[in-house]
C-alpha cells in the first residue's frame, strides 16, 4: 500500500471538519500509514519543537519533510534559500513518547499548522491508533518468523491473524505458549549492493548495506559502515532466506555488548530501533569498562568523524542474548578487546531481552530501557 500524497491528506483533513465518523477514520488512518512524522528542531540538543495554539502547547509535526520546511519559512525560522534541517520521527516512536510530552505539559499534537490544520490531544493519540489499527496495513517481516519453545529455536509460519503458528512437521501450537516470537530478515541484491532487507509496511522495502551502490538509491549512513535505504518492494532483487537456523536445543545464550551513538540511542528511545547490526564485544569481556572514557578508549571509537566524545558525561550500551548456534560471529580484531561484526547480509532482529543501559563517568550503570517483542517493542524499565 502507497503511502497517502499531501493532496489526499489534505481532501482527507477537509473531509473531516464533517465531524462524521468515517471521515475521522479515514484521515487519522491515512496519517498512521506514514513511515514519518516530520517535526522542526528546537533547542541544543534539538528537539521537537512546540509552539501554543489557543493558549495550549502542541507538539507541531507535519506530514512531509517539505511542508516542514515550507513552514519554516513562513514562520521566519529559515530564509527561503536556506537549508532547512528537520526531525523524523515514526509514528510508532511518537507514540512512545506520549507519557514524556505529556509529562513536560505539551497538551496535543498538531499536523501541517498553517496548512490545513488538523490535531488531536496527546491523551487521545493512543485510542486513536488503536481504533483505526484494524484498518491500517500490518508490519510483516518481508522475511520469516522464528520461535523459541522449550529450549529449542524454529522456523515457524504463522496462520491467520498470527494467534497459531505452524512448527516443522506441521505442528501447530497457539503463540502465547511459546518463549519467543521474532522475525528474519531476507537477503537482497540492489545494483552492486548485497543487502539486508527488513520489515516494512505496505511495498516499501527497507535494507541495510556496507558498501552500497549510489547508482541506484539514496543511502543514509546508521552508523559506521552501515547505510539504509526504503525503496519499493519493485525496485528490490530478493535473494533468499536464512538458512541456517538449527533444529537442536539452544544452549544459554552469549550475552553480547554493542556501544550505540547517540542517534541510535534516540532511536531506541524513541522506539525505532528494532535490528542489530555492526561492531559488538561479549559481555564479559568489557565488564570492566564502566565509564565512557574507558568504553571509547579501549574499543578505539575515536575515529574521523565519530560521535562519541571522550569527555562525555554518559554512554549508551545496548546488552542482548545471543542464541547458540543461531548467529555467526567473525572475529574482526583479536588484541585487545575482539570484537566482532554483525551484518550487513544478515542483520539480527532486536533479541527480546535486550537492555539499553546508561555507563555515567562516574562508573554508575543504570538499565533505561527494555526490549519485549516485535509486538510490544521498546517500554521503559521501572
Amino acid at each position: 500500500m502507497t503511502e497517502p500524497r499531501p493532496e489526499q491528506l489534505d481532501q482527507l483533513a477537509h473531509a473531516a471538519r464533517s465531524g462524521t465518523m468515517e471521515a475521522n477514520n479515514a484521515l487519522w488512518s491515512a496519517v498512521f500509514q506514514l513511515s514519518r512524522w516530520w517535526c522542526l528542531p528546537d533547542g541544543d540538543p534539538p528537539r521537537p519543537r512546540v509552539g501554543v495554539l489557543d493558549g495550549r502547547p502542541f507538539l507541531l509535526a507535519f506530514t512531509s519533510g517539505e511542508r516542514a520546511r515550507q513552514q519554516a519559512i513562513a514562520w521566519g525560522l529559515a530564509g527561503p534559500e536556506d537549508s532547512v534541517n528537520v526531525i523524523a520521527l515514526t509514528p510508532q516512536g511518537v507514540l512512545s513518547m506520549v507519557d514524556s510530552l505529556r509529562g513536560n505539559g505539551v497538551f496535543g499534537i498538531a499536523f501541517d499548522h498553517g496548512i490545513t490544520g488538523f490535531f488531536a490531544p496527546l491523551e487521545n493519540l493512543l485510542p486513536i491508533y488503536e481504533h483505526v489499527h484494524g484498518l491500517l496495513p500490518d508490519e510483516q517481516p518481508v522475511g520469516g518468523w522464528y520461535a523459541t519453545a522449550q529450549g529449542q529455536e524454529f522456523r515457524v509460519e504463522l496462520l491467520g491473524s498470527g494467534e497459531t503458528v505452524e512448527l516443522p512437521g506441521g505442528e501447530q501450537r497457539p503463540s502465547a505458549t511459546l518463549d519467543e516470537l521474532y522475525a528474519v530478515n531476507l537477503t537482497a541484491t540492489l545494483g552492486t549492493a548485497q543487502c539486508a532487507l527488513l520489515a516494512t509496511i505496505g511495498d516499501r522495502l527497507r535494507l541495510l548495506c556496507s558498501e552500497p551502490d549510489p547508482t541506484v538509491a539514496a543511502w543514509q549512513p546508521v552508523e559506521r559502515g552501515i547505510y539504509e535505504a526504503v525503496l519499493p518492494a519493485a525496485d528490490v532483487q530478493v535473494v533468499g532466506l536464512r538458512a541456517d537456523l538449527p533444529l537442536t536445543p539452544a544452549g544459554p545464550p552469549l550475552i553480547l555488548q554493542k556501544v550505540l551513538t547517540p542517534a541510535q540511542t534516540r532511536a531506541c528511545f524513541d522506539g525505532r530501533l528494532r535490528h542489530i547490526a555492526g561492531y559488538v564485544t561479549r559481555l564479559d569481556d568489557v565488564l570492566h569498562l564502566r565509564t565512557p572514557n574507558e568504553v571509547i578508549q579501549q574499543l578505539v571509537l575515536r575515529y574521523p568523524g565519530s560521535p562519541f566524545a571522550a569527555d562525555a558525561e554518559s554512554i549508551a550500551v545496548l546488552r542482548f542474548p545471543l542464541r547458540d548456534g543461531t548467529w555467526r560471529l567473525a572475529n574482526t580484531d583479536p588484541a585487545p578487546i575482539p570484537q566482532y561484526f554483525i551484518g550487513p547480509a544478515h542483520v539480527m532482529p532486536m533479541p527480546v531481552g535486550a537492555e539499553l543501559q546508561i555507563l555515567g563517568r562516574d562508573g554508575n550503570q543504570q538499565v533505561a530501557m527494555r526490549y519485549a517483542g516485535l509486538g510490544t517493542g521498546w517500554r521503559q524499565a521501572t
